[in-house]
């Protein structure tokens, strides 16, 4: 037999209702803000994250959340205690576009490719 928890399947669709209406909603955002591949961008650092996959930082860029790996941050390596020390909540940076991803409501964005030798953007965020 299956146990089941009352409410358990209603608080799941609900939740999976809300992240859909959020995604359409940033989808719009995103649709509305006219940004497009290849264009530079002013973004605010919102956060340094850390997830099992990657280390970044999450940014607000016209009203559309982005995310901006480490990865695509500099050419020169880079590691968490680093990315606490340069960005912080508030930051502004510029960023360019990579790609525009409607249906997922997302930007790639890179910080890397705006540098003329490695570790621009980690001397000066703000270049």
């Amino acid at each position: 037999p299956q146990m089941v928890y009352a409410g358990a399947e209603e608080k799941g669709a609900a939740l999976i209702q809300r992240k859909a209406n959020e995604i359409a909603q940033q989808a719009e955002t995103l649709k509305a803000s006219g940004i497009q591949a290849g264009t530079i961008v002013q973004a605010t650092v919102k956060e340094v994250y850390v997830s099992p996959r990657a280390i970044g930082l999450h940014l607000d860029v016209r009203g559309v959340r982005a995310n901006l790996t480490t990865s695509n941050i500099s050419h020169a390596p880079l590691n968490l205690e680093d990315m606490n020390k340069i960005f912080k909540t508030g930051d502004t940076i510029k960023a360019l576009v990579q790609r525009v991803a409607l249906a997922r409501s997302q930007l790639t964005l890179s910080t890397k490719r705006l540098e003329s030798t490695p570790g621009d953007m980690l001397r000066d965020p703000q270049m």
